[in-house]
C-alpha cells in the first residue's frame, strides 16, 4: 500500500518537513498549535491514496477549545458535549438530503477518513485565535492535484 510520502513531490515533502519543524518550535516557545503537532497530518495518515474516495476541504483547523483533530470540519466535542456549527452542518446536510441519521454527533470524523473520505484543510495548522498562514496551500494544492491523478474514481 503505497503512502502519500511515496507519491508526492520532493519539495512538498520539504516543505511539509519545515513547517512541521516549525510548529514544534511554535509549541516549545509556549504558543498554542492546533491541531496538537504531529496531527497536521492526520488526515493523510488516515486515508492512503488508494482509499481515496472522496474529498472534503475546509479552510483550517479550528482555533479554539476542543483542539482540532487534523481533519477538516473533525474537532473533539468541548467539554459541554457543544460540537461546533460548522461540524453541525455537515451532520444536518446528512439528514435533511439523504435521511442519514449518524449514530454520534461528536465531530470525530475518523471513521470517515478510515472508510476513503479525505478530510483536508487548506492550511493545516492555526494558533489561538489565528490561522498559520506559512505555505501551507502549497502542500495541500499539491495533495489536492495528486488526487486529480489518482487511478479511482474520487468525488
Amino acid at each position: 500500500m503505497k503512502k502519500w510520502n511515496d507519491i508526492l513531490p520532493d519539495a512538498t515533502k520539504a516543505k511539509a518537513h519545515e513547517l512541521s519543524r516549525r510548529l514544534r518550535i511554535e509549541q516549545s516557545m509556549g504558543n498554542i498549535v492546533y491541531p496538537t503537532p504531529g496531527m497536521e497530518y492526520q488526515a493523510l495518515m488516515l486515508t492512503p491514496p488508494e482509499k481515496v474516495k472522496c474529498v472534503i476541504f475546509g479552510a483550517h483547523p479550528f482555533y479554539n477549545e476542543g483542539p482540532a483533530q487534523g481533519l477538516a470540519y473533525g474537532a473533539c466535542p468541548n467539554s459541554a458535549g457543544i460540537v461546533a456549527p460548522t461540524t453541525m452542518a455537515i451532520y444536518n446536510e446528512l439528514e435533511r438530503d439523504i435521511k442519514c441519521q449518524p449514530t454520534k454527533y461528536d465531530g470525530d470524523f475518523t471513521p470517515w477518513a478510515m472508510r476513503g473520505v479525505l478530510m483536508l484543510n487548506l492550511q493545516l495548522s492555526c494558533g489561538k485565535d489565528r490561522i498559520h498562514d506559512w505555505g501551507w496551500e502549497s502542500i495541500t494544492n499539491t495533495i489536492f492535484r495528486t488526487c486529480l491523478n489518482l487511478p479511482q474514481p474520487i468525488v
